[in-house]
Order: structure tokens, then C-alpha cells, then sequence
């Protein structure tokens, strides 16, 4: 089964007061680092990579690396709208993969692990989790698509975890992989 990794950068960065994922964090563009940690699926027959934003320049990159772009819509209907743009331009047979662009110290290795252990554990969704908080990338099965495409405002996945412990793959990872900036670095 494919697994579609869709990389959201469609948000408008308010806490920031700028974009964010286009500002130098350690000498690169931010976005850079997902794209950069995501290119671990490039290659590979069972992936597919597609990037949720409506800003140039983070579009013409994904086309450099080969990333399938899909316009974001309006930030103001905050990051389920990029969601739903999302799960929509994915196949409906494919398991549904979400990661945010600001997140970055996560490691392909981990995230490429996470990935295929969650198609072993035979749960209907997967999150990543560190000792204090639970964080992104997410996963869900096909059967989950509905659900995901009635998301609303600026709740992500994250409402389709509630209630559904064993449902749930678990996936621990050290707590700077969860690490997004918000704010000015």
C-alpha cells in the first residue's frame, strides 16, 4: 500500500510576525529541513511526497525535489483546510501521512521507522510521542479519510486521536524532534 507523505506549509505564521518557514534557522530555510527530512521517500516505489502551501517559493522548491504541490488554501481557515487539501489530492487507497514544516530536528531514520512500524502494528492511526507531549508526524489508514476531511479550524489531526487509545500506534522519539518555533529564532 502507498503511504503519501504530505508535508503541510500553508500556515501564516502569526506568532512569528513574518513566515516563518522561509526565515534562516541555522544557516538554512526553515521548510528546508522537513523537505530535507522527508527526501528518505523520495526513491521509493510505496511513498509519495506532496507539499500543502500557496507561498512561491516553498512551491518552486518542492518542484526542485520532486514533491507534488498542492495549493494551500486561505490561512485564515487555519490547518485542517491544509489538511483536507491534503487527504483531497491524495489517492483514496493510500495511508495518509501529516508533517509540519517547522519541526527541525526530526531524523529521516526515525521518521522513515515510524512509517513502516506503524504498517506493521495493524492500528488505524499513529502519532509520535516523546515523554511530555505528543507531537507530528501523524499517520492514518484509508479508513480514516472521512474523518479527516471533516476537520475544521485550527484543529489538525489530532481531534481523531481522542477516545481511540487502542486504535492508536505509539511511536516514541526524543523531545527536540518535536521542537517548532513559533516565535522569532
Amino acid at each position: 500500500m502507498i503511504t503519501e507523505i504530505i508535508l503541510l506549509a500553508g500556515g501564516a505564521s502569526r506568532r512569528f510576525n513574518g513566515n516563518k518557514l522561509t526565515s534562516e534557522f541555522k544557516g538554512k530555510k526553515l521548510f528546508l529541513y522537513a523537505f530535507d527530512t522527508v527526501s528518505v521517500f523520495k526513491n521509493r516505489a510505496d511513498y509519495r511526497v506532496s507539499v500543502v502551501t500557496s507561498n512561491k517559493e516553498i512551491a518552486e522548491k518542492a518542484e526542485e525535489y520532486g514533491y507534488k504541490v498542492i495549493d494551500a488554501p486561505p490561512p485564515v481557515e487555519g490547518i485542517a483546510a491544509s489538511v483536507r487539501a491534503g487527504v483531497n489530492s491524495a489517492d483514496a487507497n493510500h495511508i495518509l501521512c501529516f508533517f509540519v514544516c517547522d519541526q527541525p530536528h526530526f531524523k529521516s531514520d526515525e521518521f522513515l521507522n515510524f512509517t513502516e512500524e506503524f504498517k506493521k502494528s495493524g492500528k488505524s492511526l499513529g502519532r509520535v510521542y516523546s515523554e511530555n507531549s505528543f507531537g507530528s508526524p501523524t499517520i492514518f489508514l484509508p479508513a480514516e479519510r472521512e474523518r479527516l476531511l471533516e476537520l475544521t479550524g485550527d484543529c489538525g489531526g489530532k481531534k481523531l486521536f481522542k477516545n481511540r487509545e487502542s486504535e492508536t500506534f505509539l511511536f516514541k522519539v526524543p523531545e527536540i524532534y518535536l521542537t517548532d518555533y513559533d516565535i522569532k529564532f
